[in-house]
């Protein structure tokens, strides 16, 4: 917020000023692993103080910026799909009902239902990883 006298910005009695570590930014070119040109993103400030803002790749995400710079249908599609998932229209994990996985895993002598070894949330990601393509 702003001083109402004198338009600077109020931090008022506070030893710490906490500023957060990611920025939006609003891509001028596509950027290998970032996004398409036009396409607003959240990186580490550090990144966009010594890449992107001097190779002149960013601008910083203002709403000016993203009114001149920003492509409509890019934005849209990001707002339209978080309604999305908000409604309950798609789940970001839908993809995965037409996967198959199996595991083989030993089991307990005396209870042919219980594992020796759990099957954990990594073991499921390799497995997914082996046939598909992950971020």
């Amino acid at each position: 917020t702003l001083n109402q006298k004198s338009g600077k910005p109020a931090v008022g009695y506070t030893f710490h000023l906490y500023v957060s570590k990611q920025i939006p930014v609003v891509l001028m070119d596509t950027v290998a692993g970032l996004g398409r040109k036009g396409q607003i993103v959240n990186v580490k400030r550090g990144l966009a103080r010594t890449k992107l803002f001097p190779q002149g790749l960013a601008k910083v995400g203002t709403w000016e910026n993203i009114d001149l710079y920003a492509d409509p249908a890019l934005v849209e599609g990001a707002v339209l799909g978080n309604m999305a998932i908000e409604t309950g229209e798609i789940q970001p994990f839908d993809w995965l009902k037409g996967v198959p996985v199996a595991f083989l895993r030993p089991v307990m002598a005396y209870d042919k239902k219980q594992l020796v070894a759990p099957i954990t949330k990594w073991d499921v990601l390799e497995a997914l990883s082996e046939t598909h393509e992950l971020d």
